[in-house]
């Protein structure tokens, strides 16, 4: 996810909990990367995702479904 410098990590986290999914279940920070290349003003961070359905097993094209509207609904709050 690339996201301006100045917002801090801890805030992204409690966006993705409160814009959680039915199907995540927990989500950590993997790595943070600064870099003139992506510019100055902007950092990526890499989250791990853990979703899973307690009743069955979910497909791909839900997860990706899920994972797609989550981010969507962060990142319209963070920038």
């Amino acid at each position: 996810m690339t996201l301006p410098a100045h917002v801090p990590i801890g805030t992204v986290l409690d966006q993705i909990r409160k814009a959680s999914s039915d199907f995540l279940e927990s989500v950590e920070l993997l790595d943070l990367y600064k870099s003139k290349q992506i510019g100055e003003d902007k950092k990526n961070a890499t989250f791990r995702f853990f979703y899973r359905d307690r009743e069955k097993t979910l497909s791909l094209e839900a997860v990706d479904t899920a994972h797609s509207h989550l981010i969507q609904k962060v990142l319209k709050v963070l920038l």
